[in-house]
């Protein structure tokens, strides 16, 4: 099959988890036998108008368009709102002389629907919709978005319009499977697709980063990824602020988002000695920083009502980091982890026990390695490339 994955950033550019995942997956699916197109705009405001490269069988095309991370959001709905017709623009031609046979596309970004619909117009063929966040509604959940104004139903429209794209919709989780079910009914097609990763090369652990940022003997808590209104910083930066008194721990945030100056505003008003934060960095300086570090910290919003699993849980399995989380009510990744003894997870609000928990990792090396090696074993039990990349496939050859 020829296939098209549309996703609105892609590596070497990205290191956010879900360009990563794709390019595993597109990764997968070219050894499979199948020929890959991924389709993604450019962040380099010089790029040519397209540009196509190739490389280990996989095909990229890559489109300019406005900045759509890390700018203020009225410049991010304006340049999403054109993704499809800037894409669609300069890719028409070719995909009239060489039609696909199948579209696998990301959300987000809500805003595929007309590239995806136009692509199918030129020959009918199976899409796959890869739902990894429910939008707008987290925003609405958070007090963003004012559930009746004018720009949630905006955006509602263009999240409805992606749905209607997709043959398959394939969410999360199995809570999130529920929520969406009961939110939209009209869609039948929907199953449960978890995250996934392929197995990478494991850098040797050197102290570089350790050097680098001056964390010799240190403890470190790891919060790496997007830093963002949905994961709530403040609960995170309440952690440090509890473990003042114990001097071997440090909390690292590594990553950016629209949250990076609340992290550092409250680093200053708090007077926090305890934590660090380094701007994103690459994929394969990102691996060799997981080797170092102790601990794997992840946070959501409490006002959450979808079941949100951060992708940056794989990658801190994978380095057999515990992890420790603090999430919304009801989100399936606390039974999930908590069973599996691969970390702990706890609801957001529940200061005690989160830092309580904290304390007693920090302390327990042995502990600390026994629940990485768990990790592992939950990794590779449920979060397979290969696995995802057949279910998809399954899904694309279905009538």
């Amino acid at each position: 099959m020829r296939l098209a994955l549309i996703i609105d950033d892609y590596v070497p550019y990205s290191s956010r988890i879900g360009a990563q995942m794709f390019a595993d997956l597109a990764h997968t699916l070219s050894q499979m036998g199948e020929d890959v197109v991924v389709i993604t705009p450019t962040p380099l405001p010089s790029a040519p108008r397209f540009e196509h490269t190739r490389g280990n069988e996989i095909s990229v095309w890559r489109f300019r368009s406005g900045a759509i991370k890390n700018v203020a959001l009225g410049i991010r709905l304006m340049n999403e709102n054109l993704l499809s017709y800037r894409s669609w623009r300069v890719i028409a031609q070719i995909v009239q002389e060489r039609p696909f046979d199948g579209v696998v596309y990301y959300s987000p970004s809500i805003f595929w629907s007309h590239l995806v619909n136009k692509i199918k117009s030129i020959a009918p063929c199976r899409t796959y919709l890869v739902l990894r966040d429910i939008f707008p509604q987290w925003l609405v959940d958070i007090g963003t978005l004012r559930e009746k104004s004018l720009l949630t139903r905006y955006l509602r429209y263009c999240e409805q319009k992606n749905y209607a794209a997709a043959d398959w919709i394939g969410v999360m989780s199995a809570n999130n499977l529920q929520f969406f079910r009961q939110t939209y009914p009209e869609y039948h097609h929907v199953e449960v697709l978890p995250n996934w990763i392929s197995p990478a090369s494991v850098p040797s652990p050197l102290p570089y980063w350790r050097r680098k940022l001056q964390l010799e003997n240190k403890v470190i808590l790891l919060y790496g990824g997007n830093i963002g209104l949905a994961q709530d910083m403040t609960n995170l930066l309440r952690l440090a602020r509890a473990l003042h008194d114990c001097p071997q721990a440090h909390l690292l945030f590594v990553g950016h988002g629209s949250a990076v100056d609340t992290i550092r505003a409250l680093i200053k008003q708090w007077k926090l000695t305890n934590v660090s934060y380094h701007a994103s960095v690459s994929q394969k300086e990102y691996n060799a920083l997981l080797q170092e570090v102790d601990i794997g910290l992840f946070s959501l919003d409490a006002a959450h009502k979808t079941h949100n699993f951060p992708g940056k849980l794989l990658g801190y399995f994978s380095a057999a980091l515990p992890v420790l989380g603090s999430i919304n009510a009801g989100n399936d990744l606390m039974p999930l982890i908590n069973d599996h003894r691969a970390g702990y997870v706890f609801e957001n609000g529940n200061d005690a026990q989160f830092i309580a928990t904290a304390r007693r990792l920090i302390a327990d090396s042995a502990l600390r390695t026994d629940m990485g090696v768990r990790g592992q074993q939950l990794l590779e039990k449920y979060f397979s490339v290969q696995s995802v990349a057949e279910q998809i496939l399954r899904r694309l050859h279905s009538n």
